[in-house]
């Protein structure tokens, strides 16, 4: 039974699937432009040109970067330390189980 609701309902998703695709893309196309206008306004506001705008993604997006790099070096040295330390206590318990 489950089978054929399950059946019914991918049915139904992709029948109506190019008309719920159709609304969500007006949907997003006028909150872009909302979005668009809202930003030229505070960009006006703090008199900030685009170049400058361009520098600041590039700074964060290095930043990013350098920070990601960072933290998956010491979660590597986290996971050789816990190998480590689960292969020392496997050495030290008995073996006569």
């Amino acid at each position: 039974m489950l089978t054929v609701l399950a059946s019914a309902w991918n049915k139904r998703k992709s029948e109506n699937l190019a008309k719920s695709l159709s609304q969500r893309y007006v949907k997003t196309t006028e909150r872009l432009k909302v979005e668009r206008e809202s930003f030229a306004s505070l960009q006006a506001e703090l008199n900030v040109s685009d170049d400058n705008i361009q520098q600041w993604v590039s700074d964060v997006q290095q930043w990013a970067a350098v920070s990601r790099a960072k933290d998956d070096a010491g979660l590597e040295g986290k996971i050789r330390g816990l190998c480590q330390h689960k292969a020392e206590k496997k050495q030290s318990v008995p073996s006569d189980r």
